[in-house]
This record gives structure tokens, C-alpha cells and sequence, in this order.
């Protein structure tokens, strides 16, 4: 389920950096459908955030494929801002069986040939590099991904990401269905800030959107 089926998210104010570490609790109060199933993945994230640390937490994700992943709390409000206007995140498997492999990814609205897994958004991976996880294959932050090089991905997936937020802002805002007072600017740079947050050091294709 996507953000366009939440109204009430759309329309509250953008989740920054600076409401994360603020409080929490509060930027998250109010998410989409498909993030309703979270929870705190520690016993006391207020101490872990006066203390200066990314505070983790975990939510259930996909529908027919479900799965909870592991995110730092910029990370999930990097994916509550890109499905605010009509993008999703979904999930799919790789085979059968009793324990088949679940993979997250997000879907464009309108360009499922970009579509990519998380992994790769949350490790900034490039041309010719491929993802994977350290240890357990649900935790996307990422101290636990790794990038090696491969031949099949082409495209720098932060900027890609931050390519279709702003088209699809944009379309939204030439249509007159944006919320009163949203800036496309102002979204495209909080999600700027948000992934700036996850890894302190973009590569420069990120801001090219």
C-alpha cells in the first residue's frame, strides 16, 4: 500500500533530520499504512538518542512476502518521505520453499524499470556495484552492507531516488493535488538532509537530481 492512501501523512509536516533528534516518538507518530508495524528495536531509545546515537528501530514490510528489516531512524524516515506523494515500498522473493530469501525494495510510481532494492539506497551503491548484507539479511543499516563490484546495476541509486521524488512532486504540484503550502524545493532538500544523515558523505550524483 502506497502513501497516496494516506491522507493524514501527506499531509503533516515534513519528517527532517532535526524532528528525528528533537523527538522521535513525535516525527513518527503519524506514518503511512505500509509502515504502521513498527516498533523501537531497543528498551530505551530516548537514552540512546540523548547520548548522540542513530536510534534503531524495525517495522513489517510487504504483503504477500512479509518481513520485518531493520533501519537507524533517519532511514526510516528516508522511506516514509519518498512514499509520501504516491512511490511504495514492497517486497519480493527470489524462490520457494519454506524459507525462501525476502528482499525490500521501492517501487516507483509510474517507473517500475527503476525500481531497486533498499540496500542499495541505504549504502549509496553506484554503477557496477552490487549489495549485500554482513550478517542478518533483515538489518538495512548500513554498518551492515557491503558493495562489491558487478556488472549488471548502471545507475548511482541515491540520485536515481531523489530523481523520481522530484518528478513525481512535480507532476503532483502541475496537477494542483499537492497539500497547501508544500514546496517541492523544500521536500527534494529534506530528503537531501535525511540521506545525508544515514551517510555523512554522499557521493556528489546524489545531488544531481
Amino acid at each position: 500500500m502506497n502513501s497516496k492512501n494516506s491522507p493524514a501523512f501527506i499531509a503533516t509536516p515534513l519528517i527532517t533530520p532535526e524532528r528525528i533528534r528533537r523527538d522521535p516518538a513525535e516525527a513518527f507518530a503519524i506514518v503511512p499504512p505500509w509502515a504502521s508495524n513498527w516498533a523501537w528495536s531497543c528498551e530505551d531509545p530516548e537514552s540512546l538518542r540523548q547520548e548522540g546515537h542513530d536510534v534503531p528501530l524495525a517495522t513489517v514490510l510487504g504483503r504477500k512476502h512479509k518481513r520485518a528489516y531493520g533501519f537507524s531512524a533517519p532511514q526510516f524516515a528516508f522511506l516514509l518521505e519518498l512514499t509520501r506523494l504516491g512511490h511504495s515500498v514492497v517486497t519480493n522473493t527470489n524462490g520457494k520453499g519454506p524459507n525462501p530469501a525476502v528482499y525490500a525494495k521501492v517501487s516507483f510510481r509510474d517507473a517500475p524499470h527503476d525500481n531497486m532494492p533498499l540496500s542499495r539506497i541505504f549504502i549509496e551503491a553506484g554503477p557496477n556495484e552490487a549489495v549485500s548484507t554482513i550478517d542478518i539479511l533483515s538489518d538495512l543499516r548500513p554498518e551492515n552492507l557491503h558493495k562489491a563490484g558487478a556488472g549488471k546495476p548502471t545507475k548511482f541509486a541515491a540520485s536515481k531516488v531523489l530523481f523520481h521524488c522530484k518528478r513525481l512532486a512535480q507532476e503532483r504540484e502541475a496537477g494542483g493535488t499537492l497539500p497547501e503550502g508544500f514546496s517541492v524545493e523544500a521536500y527534494v532538500d529534506n530528503l537531501r538532509a535525511l540521506l545525508a544523515a544515514i551517510y555523512p558523505e554522499p557521493q556528489s550524483p546524489a545531488d544531481a537530481a
